[in-house]
């Protein structure tokens, strides 16, 4: 038969709290020689003594045996990251839930979750598993990536390489100017003809997504400094003015003749203005995300900086 320990104790005591609500020296003795224990009932009643002090149980008297309850909860947490070589493992309580991920670095790795009883039970098996780990090597780094959660969510997205992207804007500063000569009260002067559009836009880019990535991170985004593959307008106010090219003032000049080509100078909006962010993957498969289902900046934003990066 296998010798007694606390460890022993605790599992069985908890095991018969977690089904019946309660238990009893005498059920903790039964259940631990059924499991192959040598326990008496003395050694019983003494260890579960001790543990009733260290994991706050509640007790009463029945007969000759105490009758134990669990105490209340704890509502800690934990979270811890460790790597041996190219490998990476990981976990995380929160509540009575357990999250463990695993597999070698650069990669999203396999996620294992298990439910317990209590936060308590929680806290206390993953100390062991992380105790176990750094016996076998393996040694607490910086986690510099997203959070677990996210990475489990979209795993499957943030080590995939892109070949097209689609972010759609709202209020993006659009102006387009063409050469004009305007009448003044000065007469006729060489000026040009500026069409201001403020409106939802889409930008498609296929070429040098990391680029794209880059640029997220100014507060403005200026798209002219990107390769655009397609352009497309979901809204816009337009408004037209005109500028005097001697002093750049704008004002309600009249313009008399057009002359040369319209071009585009700016093209620009607050990054935070990001409402969507469509991929299209090597594989073949697609994915949107979308400002209105998760959280801009815990969220959103790194997981589409996460992908252009790829």
């Amino acid at each position: 038969m296998k010798a007694l320990d606390k460890t022993a104790v605790l599992i069985a005591a908890e095991d018969l709290m977690s089904k019946f609500g309660s238990t009893t020296t005498l059920d903790v003795k039964n259940r631990l020689r059924n499991n192959g224990y040598m326990a008496a009932q003395a050694e019983v009643s003494q260890w579960m003594d001790v543990l009733a002090r260290e994991e706050n149980w509640a007790f009463s008297q029945k007969n000759n045996f105490r009758v134990y309850r669990p105490g209340p909860d704890t509502n800690d947490t934990l979270n811890h990251y460790l790597e041996k070589d190219n490998d990476f493992w990981e976990i995380k309580i929160t509540g009575k839930a357990q999250v463990v991920s695993e597999g070698k670095k650069g990669t999203g790795g396999a996620f294992f979750h298990k439910n317990f009883t209590s936060n308590r039970q929680a806290i206390r098996h993953a100390k062991n598993l992380l105790a176990e780990k750094q016996q076998l090597g393996f040694a607490e780094v910086k986690d510099t990536r997203l959070p677990l959660e996210i990475r489990e969510k979209f795993g499957k997205y943030l080590h995939q390489k892109p070949i097209q992207c689609t972010l759609g804007f709202f209020n993006v500063e659009c102006i387009e100017e063409q050469a004009a000569e305007i009448n003044t009260n000065q007469g006729l002067i060489n000026g040009s003809i500026l069409k201001v559009k403020n409106g939802g836009y889409r930008f498609t880019f296929v070429e040098n997504l990391v680029a794209v990535a880059e640029v997220f991170r100014a507060d403005e985004i200026d798209f002219l400094s990107l390769k655009i593959e397609q352009l497309k307008t979901t809204g816009e106010k337009v408004t037209t003015q005109a500028k005097n090219q001697a002093n750049d003032e704008v004002s309600d000049y009249e313009v008399v003749k057009l002359v040369g080509e319209q071009s585009l100078t700016r093209l620009q909006a607050p990054k935070n203005n990001l409402y969507e962010a469509e991929f299209v993957f090597e594989n073949g498969e697609k994915t949107t995300l979308s400002k209105f289902d998760l959280t801009f900046e815990q969220e959103f934003l790194p997981i589409t900086q996460q992908i252009l990066q790829n």
